[in-house]
């Protein structure tokens, strides 16, 4: 489809393991653009790394989310400061929304993590694998609370909002742009309008109707500055 739209013989998909895998196939010039996760490019940025965003995806929310501290609605914990010494589900490592700005957040309350959490190791994170993980964990009361994206209770139960109601928000972070399609700085302005074009122009909602994308829209890099500030403060380096 790219390629009918860049009107080029063809467009290869290279595959990484990893986000990092990702980004030094984009350094060494292996690669002319890639999709990133919103903290891995925020996180890029920060080190330095020229990767200018193109577009990012338009979901059913539209194309910012947020971010959600959750726990059961009849559980004793009733604000932020009550967490401490809780058990809490995250993501993975990876998440925006579900690892990073909820650290921060709970860091702002004085919560270390995880030193301060119930963890099943001792001083180790708990990570349940995504979004859903962690919803079904707190509905289970297997875990006290939880981290999770804006849409996750409404994904994890469609049709079910009953049990969605024994859920209660604790906290949210500001509005975060989705992840975004960059491309090296390096690369001329007139080849990034036709990639950002041939995104725009994709039938996102039939190529990607899993992920629940309805098209792709523009972005450039200030709209990624809530995260650049977080993790600059997390980390001098974005690590």
């Amino acid at each position: 489809a790219l390629a009918k739209e860049l009107e080029v013989d063809r467009v290869s998909l290279v595959l990484a393991t990893d986000y990092r895998g990702i980004l030094e196939r984009l350094e060494r010039g292996d690669a002319d653009c890639a999709w990133l996760g919103t903290l891995q490019y925020a996180q890029a940025r920060v080190r330095g790394l020229p990767l200018v965003p193109l577009v990012c995806p338009v979901r059913g929310a539209g194309k910012w989310y947020s971010g959600m501290i959750i726990c059961r609605k009849d559980s004793p914990i009733k604000k932020l400061e009550d967490l401490k010494g809780r058990s809490f589900a995250f993501v993975d490592p990876d998440s925006a929304s579900g690892y990073l700005f909820p650290k921060l957040i709970l860091q702002s309350k004085g919560i270390r993590v995880p030193e301060d959490l119930k963890t099943q190791i001792p001083d180790l994170t708990d990570f349940v694998g995504n979004h859903s993980n962690v919803v079904l964990n707190v509905l289970l009361r297997r875990f006290d609370a939880g981290a999770v994206y804006s849409g996750a209770i409404e994904q994890t139960l469609p049709g079910d909002s009953s049990r969605g109601r024994e859920i209660r928000i604790l906290a949210r972070t500001e509005p975060i742009v989705g992840e975004p399609l960059v491309v090296r700085a390096d690369m001329p302005e007139a080849e990034r309008r036709r990639v950002s074009r041939a995104f725009r122009s994709l039938d996102a909602a039939r190529l990607f109707l899993q992920e629940d994308i309805r098209r792709f829209a523009r972005v450039s890099d200030r709209d990624y500055q809530y995260v650049r500030d977080l993790v600059a403060r997390s980390s001098p380096r974005g690590e």
